[in-house]
């Protein structure tokens, strides 16, 4: 039995190495570069984000701009002034996306050694626009009560805050960290082959937090590594260059995102009373963790010349 696979396997290596061999172009090493076609390109991206924030709120009463504003008082009774009452605030947030892919990669193949290079990988997974997340958020906080509208608000439960659409994404890109080597596999076809890799990447995205009455602000969310599973086709039969696809089934990732002392916009809010008054408060945030899980597939489709990148693509950013 073993003796069996063990010929069938130096035969499968000689046919390739042969196939390999009559090919006037597959003499050597080749070094190519490639880009991605969008057209026939695509990604998927889930994305499951939570945020926690410590702060306070406060009424918006000021004794000079705002005298009839809201007082915020701990307890249900007593005390005097506008006080800050501590409040915690969990955000949760999902985002999917599924959109077409652009960028590119650089190939070494070996074909004597029946071995693939690739380095390189640049990809842009949102061309334009922006993805939006689904916003839930809710607050903690201890007992406390009003002045200009009088009302006690009981502490204890979480209560849901109306934030609106809160978040979106504006940027994600995938950049290779290292370089990635697999063999050459042959297939029924002698012009195609076939191969797998285990490819480092980094993960990066760009969240907007878009608070109620506030200026939007922009979180840079960097250097998410992964490890993407990749497999792949090389087909040769072209007489100038050469077609690949590259897969990635969607591939789970979890992680942690270093926002401590994060301070957030200033966000108004107006909470219910029992009557059509509303209480004017001010919650002021800092975030404390941002922890998120999600999956990632890709489907690829490049052409990879040996004649290098054209001047365009660094005009457009690919550098």
């Amino acid at each position: 039995m073993r003796l069996g696979i063990w010929k069938d396997r130096v035969m499968k290596r000689l046919t390739l190495l042969l196939a390999c061999c009559l090919v006037p172009a597959a003499t050597g090493a080749q070094d190519f570069s490639a880009i991605v076609d969008a057209a026939q390109s695509s990604a998927t991206l889930a994305l499951d984000a939570s945020m926690s924030n410590s702060g306070h709120l406060i009424g918006d009463y000021d004794p000079t701009n705002n005298p009839a504003g809201t007082q915020t008082r701990p307890g249900v009774f007593g005390g005097s002034g506008n006080n800050p009452i501590p409040v915690s605030v969990e955000i949760e947030s999902t985002a999917v996306h599924e959109d077409v892919a652009a960028g590119l990669f650089e190939l070494d193949v070996q074909y004597p050694a029946l071995q693939l290079t690739l380095s390189g990988l640049a990809l842009d997974l949102l061309l334009a626009g922006s993805v939006p997340m689904a916003v839930e958020a809710s607050a903690t906080y201890d007992t406390f009560y009003t002045i200009n509208p009088g009302f006690i608000y009981p502490g204890g439960t979480p209560v849901s805050l109306p934030l609106g659409d809160a978040a979106q994404i504006t940027s994600i890109t995938v950049t290779q960290s290292a370089s990635a080597v697999g063999d050459l596999l042959s297939t029924p076809d002698a012009d195609v082959f076939a191969f797998e890799l285990q490819v480092p990447v980094e993960l990066a995205f760009v969240l907007r937090i878009s608070l109620p009455d506030t200026d939007p602000l922009d979180v840079p969310m960097d250097a998410l590594p992964l490890s993407l599973p990749l497999s792949g086709t090389l087909d040769r039969s072209q007489p100038d260059n050469l077609v690949v696809d590259l897969v990635v089934e969607p591939e789970s990732f979890s992680g942690s995102m270093p926002v401590e002392g994060l301070q957030l916009p200033p966000v108004p809010l107006e909470l219910p009373t029992l009557t059509a008054d509303t209480a004017s408060v001010i919650l002021h945030l800092q975030a404390d963790s941002l922890p998120f899980n999600g999956s990632l597939g890709l489907v690829l489709r490049a052409t990879a010349s040996s004649d290098g990148l054209p001047d365009a693509l660094f005009e457009n950013g690919f550098e």
